[in-house]
């Protein structure tokens, strides 16, 4: 069949087995079942209306203007749905679930605010696909750029591309519950999250300034992400952007932590933070804990915000860990005994001694003097009290040694005394 502008209002059905062309525009209100006919619209485009649905299982073609959809597009089985010369527009309130192919050659494929996009089979977008609501995706993404604003979450089944460019746009999530294959570039401006064991196959991963890498805040040290590409770090602020991982500090053998695992070369410098899911549980060990292992060799940096890798988050009291490279490119966690503390303990314990010493160990004459005619060898004596009342201020310092630093501890003990002694003062006078 042949029509000029293609118009199925709400409630309307159409249900096509053969081929319909449209030399206008198709504006669909109602419900579109393509099963397994074709749907050619050579004029203005498609508009699927909030209340619009399309079901399709065979082949959609637009050979002119865009695809915009604010209801649903449902396209499975054999279903191709292609936008020929423009752009495919998921708008606020549309929900697309694709498990075939959706193409725009000439075009790109836009997910605005509000909008949701599933896809597990193939997307081709020529220009560039941009996500500024959810996306869950799996399956092929075929495409020179992704701009995600918002979130983008890959699915447990894995996306894979070719993608030229993957920008993580600052404020945006990207979330890796499967493996993501096949890009050339990531640009990291957002928050790159990863659960599991997964992998981004990025040929350079740039972790720009905003940039954070976390697989922390699941309680579990089993996470672990292998980027199988080359890393770029660039400085950005202490704790919230670099990388963050999950540690544990109170086993002494065994999986510890999460774990970066780059298998290129790394460069420039980031930060690195820990979130210790057993707080307060501390031990001293001597197998250190992989935090990051670049197989590339050395030449990335990592902050701890710290001088000497000192971890401020995870050290405190007798116990101070610190991070190490301790091959190149092999970063660990280390624990040592922070011998400072126990230092400032006997310090203050020879602080309350010494006030103690001064308030009632005192020096002095005998209290019973010698009479003014004693006779040879004459005993005299006699009892006496004596009080006392003072302040004793003890100052301290202690200095503790780290890997490839020194750091120092002050400490203060005001003691405040008060008593009195009592006893029998006796002695000899004029001894012949």
């Amino acid at each position: 069949a042949d029509a000029g502008d293609l118009v199925n209002n709400r409630n309307g059905l159409l249900r096509n087995a053969g081929v319909v062309t449209a030399a206008g525009l198709v504006t669909n209100g109602g419900a579109i079942l393509n099963n397994p006919g074709g749907l050619v619209i050579a004029g203005t485009g498609w508009a699927n209306l909030g209340t619009g649905a399309l079901t399709n299982r065979a082949a959609v073609r637009v050979a002119a203007g865009d695809f915009t959809n604010s209801g649903d597009v449902t396209n499975i089985a054999a279903g191709q749905l292609r936008v020929l010369a423009g752009n495919f527009v998921n708008q606020a309130g549309g929900v697309v679930v694709n498990t075939a192919l959706i193409a725009t050659p000439a075009g790109s494929v836009f997910n605005n605010t509000g909008g949701l996009f599933t896809s597990s089979g193939t997307v081709l977008a020529g220009v560039s696909f941009e996500n500024a609501s959810i996306a869950n995706m799996s399956g092929v993404l075929n495409t020179p750029s992704v701009v995600n604003t918002s979130t983008f979450n890959v699915l447990g089944a894995g996306l894979a591309g070719p993608v030229t460019t993957f920008s993580n746009n600052a404020g945006a999530f990207t979330n890796l519950a499967g493996n993501f294959t096949g890009i050339t570039t990531f640009d990291n401006r957002g928050t790159l999250t990863a659960t599991g064991v997964r992998t981004l196959g990025a040929g350079t991963f740039n972790n720009l300034g905003t940039g954070l890498i976390t697989l922390a805040g699941n309680n579990r040290v089993t996470d672990q992400l292998t980027i199988n590409g080359n890393y770029a770090g660039t400085l950005g602020a202490a704790g919230v952007t670099g990388i963050g991982l999950d540690i544990t500090l109170n086993r002494l053998t065994g999986q510890r932590a999460d774990l970066l695992v780059i298998n290129g070369g790394a460069a420039g410098a980031s930060f690195i933070a820990f979130r210790d899911i057993n707080p307060g549980q501390r031990a001293i060990f001597d197998t250190p804990i992989d935090v990051v292992r670049v197989n590339g060799g050395a030449g990335l940096t990592l902050n701890t915000g710290a001088p000497g890798g000192l971890i401020p988050g995870l050290s405190g009291g007798f116990f101070n860990y610190f991070l190490r490279e301790s091959t190149p490119g092999v970063f660990q966690v280390v624990s040592q005994f922070n011998s400072g503390a126990v230092v400032g303990v006997a310090s203050g314990v020879s602080g309350v001694v010494t006030a103690l010493q001064a308030g009632f160990h005192q020096p002095a004459s005998a209290i019973i003097s010698r009479p003014d005619n004693c006779s040879p060898n004459q005993f005299m004596g006699g009892p006496f009290i004596r009080f006392s009342h003072g302040t004793t201020d003890v100052k301290y310092g202690s200095v503790g040694q780290g890997p490839g630093a020194a750091f120092n501890a002050a400490g203060k003990t005001d003691s405040r005394f008060s008593g009195f002694q009592t006893g029998l003062d006796a002695g000899i006078c004029n001894i012949a």
